[in-house]
């Protein structure tokens, strides 16, 4: 049986609330470990100084961004084959520890701007209650 556009909606819209609700835990595995520079240089297919190892780079700015890039130890480039920084990036050996690292980031990053959002509620509550009790005198 075909759902109406209203059901459809409907269904729609609990299926996004049930994604926002999972979304609002906090994830149940550790912070991965990025490669060490030593891990890096191991990685490398060759001796040569111009080789690179590839792995994935977890940019934790703005709403967070994963990439596959490369680095030779010391100088990387979080997109494409050629290094174009002098600062050690954060890479990873797989996309997943990437993900998992920038979800971890970004989760601590908003619950401290809603523990402030939420202290900020209560001292509004707790001041609006004083207000009524002194209005009541």
């Amino acid at each position: 049986m075909a759902m109406t556009k209203t059901e459809k909606a409907y269904v729609e819209n609990l299926e996004l609330g049930i994604k926002m609700a999972k979304a609002l835990r906090w994830p149940e595995y550790n912070h991965p470990a990025p490669m060490t520079r030593a891990e890096i240089e191991a990685a490398k297919p060759s001796t040569d100084f111009s080789s690179v190892a590839r792995g994935w780079f977890a940019n934790p700015f703005g709403e967070g961004r994963v990439t596959y890039g490369c680095s030779s130890g010391s100088l990387h480039s979080t997109e494409g084959d050629k290094t174009n920084s002098q600062t050690m990036g954060v890479m990873y050996v797989t996309e997943l520890d990437a993900l998992k690292s920038i979800r971890l980031v970004l989760t601590e990053r908003y619950a401290k701007h809603l523990a402030r959002l939420d202290e900020r509620i209560a001292d509004c509550v707790e001041g609006s209650q004083l207000s009524v009790k002194e209005g009541a005198t």
